[in-house]
């Protein structure tokens, strides 16, 4: 049992970590489970600058989701994306956030977040086929 509750909370460590490798040219993240928007849009924004391609690849959620606004982004075959509405940040209300995240979508893929109401989930997120991601966000494969 012991051994058992070791491995669990390895596990859940893991498996809530962001892995991100950046070079001179790419952003490479490979598991994302999301967090503080405005971190992701300073990073986003110092990204635009520097006129590096993001990768998206492995396991996308929540914040991580603004990536597919970045200028120069793609997206690798095997990635999954979760959509959930966010949370009431420094008493700014769940409005204000939701906008602030959703705005870093394409278009179509910002209609198909309040269309769907993926908005309204926390706590839960909406899981959107990869091929559905490439089609709203307008966001290639990676070659």
């Amino acid at each position: 049992m012991t051994r058992f509750l070791a491995f669990f909370v390895v596990f859940l460590t893991l498996s809530s970590s962001e892995f991100t490798t950046e070079t001179d040219t790419t952003y490479y993240v490979s598991h994302d489970d999301g967090g503080w928007i405005p971190s992701y849009q300073e990073t986003i924004a110092r990204l635009n600058q520097q006129g590096k391609l993001v990768v998206l690849d492995g396991y996308c959620a929540s914040a991580c989701t603004m990536f597919l606004g970045a200028d120069n982004v793609c997206i690798m075959p095997d990635t999954q994306f979760e959509f959930h509405g966010s949370l009431s940040w420094d008493g700014k209300g769940k409005d204000y956030w939701d906008n602030e995240l959703s705005k870093y979508y394409p278009t179509e893929l910002r209609r198909w977040f309040y269309e769907s109401n993926a908005y309204k989930l926390q706590g839960l997120a909406r899981i959107l086929p990869t091929d559905d991601v490439v089609r709203l966000s307008g966001v290639p494969y990676c070659s």
